[in-house]
């Protein structure tokens, strides 16, 4: 218990110029044991509910199932019933 887990990871590189130096943006998104994500822990209700919204459009779209959005938006409701 208590576990995670990366499910994803993505890396964006930009370039040095002249004076600057090169800089890289690196996004780990974290599960937990039951494959939710780990919130970030400054994540706040008006978020969840941006997150919540956009996992609707993708169900009514049918890119997503019902029970695929109920499972991705219950840490999002968690959020937002605190």
């Amino acid at each position: 218990m208590g576990g995670a887990q990366y499910a994803d990871i993505s890396l964006d590189k930009v370039g040095a110029a002249y004076g600057s130096y090169a800089q890289v943006r690196l996004t780990i998104v974290v599960q937990d044991y039951m494959q939710q994500p780990v919130l970030k822990r400054g994540e706040d209700k008006e978020n969840a509910i941006e997150k919540i919204k956009e996992l609707n459009s993708l169900k009514e779209q049918g890119i997503i199932s019902e029970e695929e959005y109920y499972k991705a938006a219950a840490p999002y409701k968690a959020i937002i019933l605190k």
